[in-house]
């Protein structure tokens, strides 16, 4: 019977004030990582599941994290979500900056927040505020937008659209 073990990394990165925690689980004889200390470069890599990670006020599950200490970013993916507290959305790929609390979701995005949901390529997150861009589409209780390039303000509880776009009402 294969043991279950639950590991807790906590990687303290530049910022003091901010820590990265990550959750695995999976039998304590299969590898998990691997870590190149000479390069900075530290992989992590469940052989079942997903990890749980969580930065600032943010939950991110994903597959696989590759962290590159000498750049400061985490590469991360597999069936990724990016959630925080008013809102959760879905990838392909994310590339998190720690130190300046900017996340890039790529891939099939999906994004649910207040009454309305977004489809598009790519949504940056940095703290209240999310932008959407490529082939966008919003679909809102009164009808849908669809366009290149879409702002949310989580703060303000605005929407603002950049370039073409096409607006259907219910």
């Amino acid at each position: 019977m294969r043991k279950i073990l639950t590991v807790l990394l906590v990687l303290l990165l530049t910022m003091p004030a901010l820590a990265v925690e990550i959750q695995l689980e999976g039998g304590s004889d299969v590898p998990w990582g691997s870590f190149d200390l000479k390069k900075g470069i530290y992989t992590i890599k469940p052989q079942e599941g997903q990890m749980l990670i969580t930065a600032d006020d943010l939950v991110i599950t994903a597959r696989e994290l590759e962290y590159r200490e000498k750049e400061g970013l985490a590469l991360i993916q597999g069936e990724v979500t990016l959630a925080g507290e008013e809102f959760s959305a879905k990838g392909e790929r994310l590339r998190a900056d720690f130190d300046k609390q900017e996340y890039l979701l790529e891939g099939n995005v999906s994004l649910t927040t207040g009454d309305y949901e977004v489809k598009a390529q790519t949504l940056t997150y940095r703290p209240g505020l999310i932008e959407v861009a490529g082939s966008c589409e919003i679909v809102l209780p009164e009808g849908s937008l669809k366009g290149q390039q879409f702002q949310i303000d989580l703060d303000e509880g605005s929407l603002l659209g950049f370039g073409p776009a096409w607006l259907t009402f219910k």
